[in-house]
């Protein structure tokens, strides 16, 4: 009974430590406005503070239901 158990608590320990080890390196965007700068531009701000990486396809600005900018990358 005692290794069946300790068996048991290995395997969820090791399936735990995994999901863990994929959530800690996953990427967090935030993105922010500026609205004061010296030439009266609007300045917006995309920031990954996440620790992996982040992979961007494609980006488009709304601006009252229309699309103004479009950025993508293949």
């Amino acid at each position: 009974i005692i290794s069946l158990a300790a068996i048991t608590l290995t395997i969820v320990t090791l399936f735990q430590t995994r999901r863990h080890n994929k959530l800690s390196v996953t990427p967090h965007l935030n993105t922010f406005l500026d609205q004061n700068t010296p030439n009266e531009c609007l300045s917006l701000y995309l920031m990954n503070n996440g620790i992996g990486p982040a992979k961007i396809n494609n980006i488009t600005v709304v601006i009252n239901g229309k699309p103004c900018i479009g950025l993508s990358h293949v």
